[in-house]
């Protein structure tokens, strides 16, 4: 136990003890003891409850404690209550527990008070209370005693402090009033923690009550002030109603909120004296104007605003008024006077001297007998008008003419008021020089005026103005010496390009012909005349250089003063613009003519140059016709050398036309086919003698018999040809091929047909692409095929065709089984690369027959040798009769009929529809709508047996596209007949 009191941590301490009385229990039955009171409760500091604010103004938990007694058993309670006595200060209080039944300890609680105080809350003592009270535990042992042991108290296990005690009283209470407001001050409390931490406005370090006398004995006015006190509070109490008196007490809060009794109470009136306001010298404040100066020696005034700004419930109570005059607030001109209520007075009679101020004062006095004086700034007495002055026309040099009709304006000066000054002046308009002194007069501060109103032509109009100084005096009228509207501009005369050219006779103006072109970048000059003004006369000249008539865009206006002409060195002028000098007058007045421009004038600096060569050297030189180049130049030309040199030593025929800017070159024929043409242009000069240095230009004659141009002669050609034919004329020929020079000679026969053939057969030569693939398009192609041979019909309406065949593995050669050249029916020409097994057929035919047949010889081939035919049919106008790629390895003869699926289905927007026929019939191929309506007819003649197709555009017979939908297509052939579903998507 020696060891226990030694230690410094009350928690060790109380948690050693509590071991030992369980371990000593456990050792022997003993009679049960108290082993600590303690406290669930934080440590710090607890106040009394706040009576002002209903509220703890302390950071701590709450101001209510725990106490815990702790016994080395659990014990029972009967028939009594345990008392708990607390050391709080210079009393002792007690707490009480009335229900121990089987444990080892009891809490209840202790709410703090005030007046309660220490620094170490503890224990007193413990003790049973009540007849026939018991405290044992469960075996009957009776509590061995009520001390507390060494370590267990309190006041050893918590540090709790208790501070209850309120401050004493402020001392020191004054107050003071004044308009509305009270002031209260006291002195500073004597206690250290009131007014500590308290600047937080809930948690005041003193409070001021405040009642009005007349009312009931309440609390009327509450006033939580800054904690931050020194001896007194400057701190206004405002909102009071004057003449009622007010009485006020102070109490003081500590730092933990509790409240101090009441200071004695103090008590003041407030009240509002009869403050002086504003006075002015004249007899009205509504204006503001105080009155500074006067003209008249006999009488002065004043008013001013009611003293105390109507601040008194009853009129009785307003002050009475009294004044005085005299120098520099005095009364030493006219002593006091009552007036009563007045709040103006005029002050007559009096004897004035001029250059004198003099001042009225006003006193007021209200019914408390306080008063207040207050004394106008003074006015000073003048009496002599200003000295007469200057008028002049216009707002500064003297105008005699102007041209504005809507305003006249007049300046002025010299008007001179030694005293008072000028405080405005009066001015009139009249156009007659002399002035009715009934005249309208209009008023201004400044010096010069502009008078808005209607002027005439022609008028002259008179200015009149006179000073008015300070006091009102006004001086005599002077009068200007007139200004006359002239609002007619002047009339533009004749500008001119150019200046002078020098004669024998001197310098003459180049009036009867103007310069319309230079070629200096840097100088442009200008001659006018002609220009007049009837009225003011002619003053100055402006010019403008622009690049269009009356434009500034090069050089803004530029004043010449009274010279009619100028010269500008100092430019820099493009080339191919043309610029315009403009000119415009003005007279005296000021009035501005309109301006007057030459007829412009165009820099030339650079030689010509070709702006567009139509057609370019893309297009091909025609060989057989004129073609007709246009040469599209930079401005016109004057001379120019054409030299044209083939490249095969051909000579070119051509000539020249020209209108202005635009050549054009005739290239006349014939021409050597595909030759190349040097076109030089030399020595292009321009009107201004401007040379452009020789230009080249390459263009290349087309391919013989080509004519769509595409440098190869195929079927295409042959349509044209064939379209053409008898009107063509190409041949006879001379030259080697291909650089053929067609010698036309006027007719067309089997030397044109030979002409195009050769070329056919050269083209042909060269041409990577013998067998091309078509797609299918129009109606089937009949042909028939036996072992050895190919028929193919050809479509009515034919006018050239190419068919290409292609085989592998065949031994010996595709041929025509016709004989090849030109005839008077066509011309046939063939083609065969042995090196790819193709054989080429292209067609022409200069009659229109039917039932014409190409038959071709097949070479013997293995039977798995394939044998591909791609044809292509043209009409006369380049159309498309019917083209396609198939297979014709085996005879064409299917075993059944037959109408197959649509392919592709859905669709969008062609379809191919295959069938078979075993033997040639009377075939029709039809299609429908969803409602049976026929749309259009694909086939419906005769076919020969074999394998066929047909295409459907989705077109109807009259050539409308078919709507999307499901359509039906029925083949009927002999006594076969089939229909197939079909879809359509738009």
């Amino acid at each position: 136990f020696l060891r226990v009191s030694s230690m410094r941590n009350k928690r060790n301490k109380f948690r050693f003890l509590l071991a030992v009385s369980i371990l000593s229990q456990t050792l022997s039955a003993q009679a049960p003891t108290i082993d600590s009171v303690s406290s669930s409760s934080a440590n710090g500091i607890y106040a009394s409850w706040n009576k002002l604010n209903q509220e703890f103004v302390r950071g701590a938990v709450d101001s209510v404690i725990n106490i815990t007694i702790y016994f080395s058993e659990a014990v029972y309670l009967s028939d009594g209550i345990l008392k708990i006595w607390l050391k709080v200060g210079p009393t002792s209080r007690n707490v009480d527990i009335d229900v121990l039944s089987g444990l080892g300890s009891a809490s209840t609680s202790y709410t703090v008070q005030n007046g309660d105080f220490t620094s170490d809350l503890s224990v007193s003592s413990v003790s049973l209370v009540g007849d026939g009270a018991t405290l044992k535990d469960s075996d009957g042992n009776m509590i061995s005693g009520y001390s507390i042991p060494d370590g267990g108290n309190f006041s050893d296990l918590k540090d709790i402090m208790l501070d209850g005690k309120p401050p004493s009283a402020p001392t020191g209470v004054t107050a003071s009033a004044e308009d509305e407001t009270a002031l209260v001050s006291w002195n500073k409390s004597a206690e250290t923690d009131v007014g500590t931490e308290r600047q937080d406005p809930k948690k005041p370090a003193y409070y001021v009550y405040g009642r009005a006398i007349g009312q009931e004995a309440s609390t009327i006015a509450k006033t939580i002030l800054s904690a931050d006190i020194t001896s007194t509070l400057d701190d206004p109490i405002t909102g009071l109603t004057n003449d009622l008196e007010y009485c006020y007490k102070v109490t003081a809060i500590d730092t933990l909120g509790n409240e101090s009794e009441a200071s004695d109470e103090i008590c003041v009136t407030p009240f509002h004296p009869p403050e002086a306001g504003t006075i002015l010298d004249g007899l009205s404040l509504s204006d503001s104007i105080d009155h500074r100066w006067t003209n008249s020696s006999a009488k002065i005034f004043a008013t001013w605003d009611k003293f105390g700004d109507d601040q008194y419930a009853d009129p009785t109570n307003y002050p009475t008024y009294e004044y005085c005059v005299g120098l520099n607030a005095m009364n030493d001109i006219r002593d006091w006077i009552y007036i009563g209520l007045d709040t103006t007075v005029r002050v007559t009679g009096l004897d004035l001297v001029e250059g004198y101020t003099y001042k009225i004062s006003v006193r007021g006095t209200d019914v408390t007998a306080k008063s207040d004086t207050t004394t106008t700034d003074g006015i000073t007495i003048d009496l002599t008008p200003p000295e007469i002055g200057t008028v002049t026309d216009g707002l500064s040099t003297d105008l005699t003419f102007t041209n504005d009709t809507d305003s006249l304006a007049a300046n002025w000066s010299d008007f001179v008021d030694s005293l008072s000054g000028t405080e405005y002046y009066r001015y009139t308009v009249s156009d007659t020089a002399g002035l009715a002194e009934e005249a309208e007069w209009d008023t201004t501060s400044n010096t010069s005026v502009t008078q808005y109103s209607t002027s005439r032509h022609g008028n002259s109009y008179f200015f009149s103005v006179t000073a008015v100084d300070s006091a009102g005096n006004i001086s005599d009228i002077s009068t200007s010496n007139g200004v006359t509207t002239d609002s007619i501009p002047p009339l533009p005369g004749i500008v001119q390009d150019g200046l002078t050219v020098d004669t024998p006779y001197g310098p003459l103006a180049l009036f009867l012909k103007e310069l319309d072109w230079t070629t200096d970048s840097t100088s442009l000059a200008a001659i006018w005349r002609e220009f007049s003004d009837d009225l003011s006369g002619l003053d100055t000249f402006q010019y403008a250089i622009g690049t269009a008539a009356g434009d500034s865009d090069v050089i803004a206006w530029t004043g010449t003063g009274t010279d009619t002409s100028f010269t500008r060195r100092d430019l820099s002028l493009l080339d191919a613009t043309t610029y315009y000098i403009s000119v415009r007058a003005f007279d005296i007045a000021g009035n501005r003519s309109s301006s007057a421009s030459s007829s412009g004038v165009t820099v030339d600096l650079t030689p010509p140059s070709i702006l567009d060569i139509s057609p370019n050297s893309t297009s091909f030189v025609k060989l057989t016709d004129t073609t007709k180049l246009q040469i599209a130049f930079s401005e016109e030309i004057d001379i120019m050398t054409t030299v044209i040199v083939s490249q095969l030593g051909d000579s070119v025929n051509f000539f020249i036309s020209d209108s202005g800017d635009t050549a054009i070159l005739h290239l006349l024929p014939p021409l050597i086919s595909l030759d190349t043409l040097k076109i030089q242009l030399k020595n292009i000069t321009d009107l201004r003698g401007l040379v452009r240095d020789s230009l080249t230009y390459e263009y290349y004659t087309g391919l013989l018999a080509d004519f769509n141009e595409d440098l190869e002669v195929d079927v295409s050609d042959m349509t044209s040809f064939i379209s053409q034919w008898p009107g063509i004329d190409i041949g006879p020929v001379s030259g080697t091929i291909p650089h053929f020079k067609p010698e036309m000679d006027g007719t067309t026969d089997l030397r044109d047909a030979m002409a195009f053939s050769r070329m056919w057969r050269w083209s042909r030569e060269r041409s990577d692409s013998l067998f091309r693939f078509y797609l299918s398009l129009g109606n089937d192609l009949i042909m028939e095929r036996d072992d050895r041979t190919l028929a193919l019909q050809v479509p009515e309406g034919t006018a050239s065709a190419r068919i290409a065949l292609r085989t592998t593995g065949a031994n010996g050669r595709i041929h025509h089984l016709a004989q090849d050249g030109v005839t008077a029916d066509g011309i046939i020409l063939t083609h065969s690369s042995t090196e790819d097994n193709i054989f080429l057929l292209t067609v022409g035919y200069f009659l229109e027959r039917r039932d014409r047949v190409l038959s071709f010889a097949l070479p013997q081939a293995d039977e798995l040798a394939p044998i591909e035919i791609s044809y292509i049919f043209y009409s006369k106008r380049s159309d498309i009769i019917l083209m396609g790629t198939r297979d014709v390895s085996t005879p064409l003869i299917p075993n059944e009929f037959a109408l197959y699926q649509n392919y592709p289905n859905p669709f969008k927007p062609l379809t191919t529809i295959m069938y078979d026929l075993p033997q040639g019939a009377d075939v029709e191929i039809i299609i429908y709508d969803v409602l049976g309506r026929r749309v259009r007819t694909l086939v419906n003649q005769h076919v020969s047996a074999g394998y066929h197709s047909a295409v459907w555009d989705g077109k109807s017979e009259s050539g409308n596209l078919a709507g999307s939908g499901i359509y039906f297509c029925q083949m009927r052939g002999g006594s076969y007949i089939k229909l197939q579903r079909m879809i359509l998507l738009r």
